[in-house]
């Protein structure tokens, strides 16, 4: 289980990394295109994004954990939630 903990939070990390280098253009289009690169090199599945309550949320399926992951970003901060 730490090992699954921890590697999740490897994933986090990187993810959060990444998406606080995005420049914000192009709404949520711009931001399903830059993230794509990533989440294919992490290993992940693509699950979508949308607008929600002047948010962007989005989706990753980590196979390997059988969890989804919420990616939360608003006015800069992002915020992850899994589920599984």
């Amino acid at each position: 289980m730490e090992l699954i903990n921890e590697r999740r939070e490897g994933i986090k990390t990187e993810l959060r990394e990444w998406i606080n280098n995005w420049d914000g253009l192009n709404g949520l289009e711009g931001f399903e295109g830059y993230m794509l690169p990533k989440v294919t090199e992490l290993g992940l599945e693509w699950d979508g994004c949308e607008w929600f309550h002047n948010s962007i949320m989005s989706r990753v399926w980590i196979e390997s954990d059988e969890v989804q992951l919420e990616i939360n970003l608003k006015d800069g901060n992002v915020v992850f939630r899994s589920r599984g």
